[in-house]
């Protein structure tokens, strides 16, 4: 299940020269025996560039149910750029699956849309940076005190992402 869920995404977000672009996944993807339409969820992983490398990092089960599973593929993705230079960016992918004979099917792609970065922070994340009461990783915390987040998720993420601590 997790390999199936790899192989879609590395269909669609590798290419050789010249292999860009949704028809062209679409064969790739085709070429799996999974459904072709499914490269038109690719969204971030389908950028305009000539060239494309894909390495999926690591394949984790998000869910499993007896006839229904989610598998989240962090990937790691390099563009040929403008110069032919390689720009390195990545992904994480929610893939859906339900069970099938023989194997399980990929029937959805959820590409993460991580927002923009906040210009500022707003009350919330301020709030939940301050309180004593909540531990953040320390690499997170940076990140968010030097305003490099987004709050589009805010409080909500908040709340989910932060461990509470006894003091």
């Amino acid at each position: 299940m997790k390999l199936r869920a790899a192989q879609v995404v590395e269909a669609i977000g590798g290419w050789p020269p010249g292999g860009q672009g949704v028809a062209a996944a679409r064969q790739r993807v085709a070429a799996l025996g999974v459904d072709p339409g499914l490269a038109d969820q690719g969204g971030p992983l389908l950028a305009d560039a000539p060239r494309a490398a894909l390495e999926v990092v690591y394949a984790q089960y998000g869910g499993l149910l007896a006839d229904s599973a989610s598998v989240l593929v962090v990937c790691r993705q390099w563009l040929a750029g403008p110069d032919g230079a390689p720009v390195s960016t990545g992904s994480t992918v929610d893939v859906r699956l339900s069970s099938g004979s023989p194997r399980w099917s990929v029937t959805a792609l959820h590409p993460a849309d991580p927002g923009a970065v906040a210009a500022a922070l707003g009350d919330p994340a301020t709030r939940v940076l301050a309180q004593p009461r909540i531990a953040l990783p320390r690499r997170r915390w940076r990140t968010c005190a030097a305003g490099r987040c987004t709050t589009r998720r805010s409080p909500r993420c908040w709340r989910w992402r932060a461990r509470t601590t006894s003091r």
